[in-house]
């Protein structure tokens, strides 16, 4: 079996340097997120107002316990914004879809995660998220009152920093990259549905953060699926399967297994769906280091087709059986781990 192995780069301060991105895998976070400081994109120089209407950004989490999963996002496509919070109740199977979609300059996401703030605001649904990984927290506050779903009130604090993030820069051309910093956290607070009042304990409770912006091709597409659970000591892992549109996926991709003990890097990987979208997704690579078998339980869908603008795509949350086998042949079964995946495709 042959060993697969990344090189984790020390940080810089910026994302991009005298006009150049940093390609690469790195430990910790970028101090500024400055992708509009890019001097050349797309083989033009560019506008600074031109750039910035060809970058994709959002800012999101997957949240929950072993009762919810829940997806937080303010997702700024620059044609519009999607700004969403969907709530899926595993114990009784109902899901609660807060959603607003509005004009592109509605949503902000911040350009750093330090002393920084995400928001959408409306009169019914309001998302705020405070970011301070100078003293490893992040602040999540949702409040919403909208027709036929129950009042809301998501106050949730986020715990950055115990386990290492995975964060990368991955070229998709000449000097176009797209940016991620994804980690895995412990999380505690409250939420309120109507009258029920649910706490979330941080012993039991999880959040996955996935800041990301991107100068994708005009037709973007890739899978992915992200995963959680706990070890025999009772200690938060998951992972970060993606296979985008990476110029070299085998030196630049965003494939981790999150584990107190070190992160451990993994190789590119394919998705199939032998029998569609709504059964049984297979993610497996050519090291035979990842089997992955993830069984879709509740799908989200948007389907647009408006002339240039389309989107395809589908974000079922669902349960996760299979392994990881890292390099020193440790076999690390997933065992009552949870997630979602993206089977994406939007032009626009």
């Amino acid at each position: 079996m042959k060993k697969y192995e990344r090189k984790i780069l020390s940080s810089p301060s910026e994302l991009v340097t005298e006009g150049e991105f940093n390609f690469g895998s790195f430990d910790e976070a970028f101090h500024k997120v400055n992708m509009l400081d890019v001097n050349r994109l797309f083989h033009l120089p560019l506008a600074r107002i031109l750039k910035k209407l060809r970058l994709k950004e959002w800012q999101a989490f997957q949240l929950g316990n072993q009762r919810f999963f829940m997806l937080l996002a303010v997702y700024n496509a620059k044609s519009l914004a999607i700004n969403q919070l969907i709530i899926f109740d595993r114990k009784t199977g109902k899901k609660y879809r807060y959603a607003k979609i509005t004009p592109f300059w509605k949503a902000k996401i911040a350009n750093s995660l330090f002393k920084t703030h995400s928001y959408f605001h409306s009169s019914a649904f309001r998302i705020d998220i405070n970011n301070d990984l100078k003293n490893n927290e992040i602040k999540i506050h949702v409040t919403a009152n909208m027709a036929n779903l129950p009042n809301l009130d998501l106050q949730l604090t986020a715990h950055h920093g115990q386990i290492k993030p995975s964060v990368v820069c991955v070229p998709f051309g000449k000097n176009r990259a797209m940016y991620s910093h994804k980690a895995l956290m412990s999380m505690h607070g409250t939420m309120s549905l109507d009258e029920e009042e649910i706490s979330f304990e941080t012993a039991s409770s999880f959040a996955i953060l996935d800041d990301h912006k991107g100068y994708y091709p005009f037709t973007m597409k890739y899978d992915w699926l992200t995963g959680v659970g706990y070890d025999s000591d009772n200690k938060l892992i998951g992972f970060n399967l993606t296979d985008n549109q990476s110029i070299d996926s085998e030196r630049f991709n965003e494939n981790n297994f999150w584990q107190s003990s070190g992160n451990i890097t993994l190789p590119p990987v394919t998705f199939e769906r032998p029998n569609g979208v709504e059964n049984e997704w297979i993610i497996s690579d050519k090291y035979e280091r990842v089997r992955i078998h993830f069984f879709p339980e509740s799908m989200e869908t948007v389907q647009i087709n408006a002339g240039l603008i389309r989107s395809d795509y589908y974000g079922p949350f669902g349960r996760i059986e299979g392994y990881f086998i890292d390099n020193e042949e440790n076999k690390i079964e997933l065992n009552q781990f949870y997630g979602m995946a993206e089977k994406k495709m939007i032009r626009t």
